[in-house]
């Protein structure tokens, strides 16, 4: 790894460091990990000019690592765009790379990488939170009620799996095997509202710049053997012919959504809101305030797997407008407080719970 990036909230990490190439990539493998990165060689090289002790030297290495993270990480295969395995080097070995996807960065004071039977254990081993723990889904420990941060890389990768086309109830259930043998093709996305240090040697000092998150912008081929209702390979196919196959397929269309009218996820948001609205009748509270009530409902009723695309449904304008009367309450979309109506029909108590 040439260049490491400390901070957990960036997913530009790669075996082949560096900025991030667009491009078809195969997942060969899909793990949870605990995940603390290694300094370059140059960084270590600084470190021992330095005139310091030994021991003085070890204890700057291990500030400069920072803490262990909870990742999901990504062992990727690059293709061309014909779906070849592209190789270079003298020894024209295949390009390959490692992505990582941090959880946030308290996720591991919760969440644990875990491991499991398949999907639909429910009772997966902790692996704990030393570095180099691994899993294919993950563990939640204790009662703690957990929200992944949607500016955390996980959540930006859950959210372009979803667009592209992956089943949310999939993408939701956090088994990392559903992904492996996925042909997909990854861009970098900015957000324009997480600002960092611009870098580079035209850089200006105070500069400063989007950061950029590494997603999937296309799915052309779903993997997993248990990712029931999405398109495999054909036996006997290779994987470039596979890649053609599904590209003049899926052109022009729009990846599915996670707020389908029947979906599971809106049949559980629905439920959850109408309890949280029964238990605080005629209160107003943020938006903020409504997702923290979800998610701690939801973990509560050991639904883990649907705090995520629960939360992020719930938290959409256009979402909460549509379904304000059929739910009890009223959301004023400027203030973005929701107010449920009081159980006695009255006007309730006014100005509840904020940020």
């Amino acid at each position: 790894m040439a260049k490491p990036k400390i901070d957990f909230s960036n997913p530009q990490t790669s075996s082949s460091g560096g900025g991030f190439a667009a491009g078809l990539r195969r997942v060969d493998t899909s793990k949870f990990v605990v995940y603390r990165p290694e300094l370059s060689k140059r960084q270590l090289e600084e470190i021992e000019k330095l005139e310091l002790s030994d021991d003085a030297k070890e204890q700057k290495i291990d500030e400069l690592r920072g803490v262990p993270k909870l990742v999901k990480e990504w062992h990727l295969t690059r293709l061309t765009d014909d779906g070849d395995v592209m190789h270079a080097g003298e020894d024209d070995a295949p390009v390959t790379e490692i992505k990582r996807f941090g959880l946030g960065g308290k996720a591991l004071q919760i969440i644990h990488p875990g491991k499991a039977d398949g999907p639909d254990d429910d009772d997966p081993a902790d692996m704990g939170d030393e570095e180099g723990a691994e899993g294919n889904t993950i563990f939640i420990s204790g009662d703690s009620t957990f929200q992944i941060h949607n500016k955390a890389a996980f959540f930006k990768l859950r959210e372009s799996l979803v667009k592209a086309g992956m089943k949310p109830e999939v993408a939701d259930r956090f088994w990392a095997p559903d992904e492996e043998g996925m042909i997909v093709f990854m861009d970098q996305e900015a957000d324009e509202e997480m600002q960092m240090p611009k870098r580079g040697p035209n850089a200006k000092p105070g500069e400063t710049e989007a950061l950029r998150y590494v997603v999937v912008k296309e799915i052309r081929q779903h993997g997993g053997k248990k990712a029931k209702g999405q398109a495999q390979a054909p036996a006997g196919k290779t994987a470039a012919s596979a890649v053609k196959g599904a590209a003049g397929k899926s052109e022009g269309k729009e990846g599915a959504s996670a707020s389908g009218a029947d979906s599971e996820v809106e049949k559980t948001a629905r439920k959850t809101l109408r309890k949280i609205g029964e238990d605080n009748a005629g209160k107003t509270i943020s938006v903020k305030a409504l997702l923290t009530k979800v998610s701690a409902a939801l973990t509560a009723g050991k639904l883990m797997s649907q705090v995520v695309p629960v939360t992020s449904l719930v938290k959409e304008d256009k979402w909460l407008a549509a379904n304000a009367e059929a739910l009890d309450f009223t959301y004023d979309a400027d203030e973005r407080m929701v107010k449920f109506a009081a159980a006695d029909g009255g006007e309730g108590e006014g100005a509840g719970e904020g940020e």
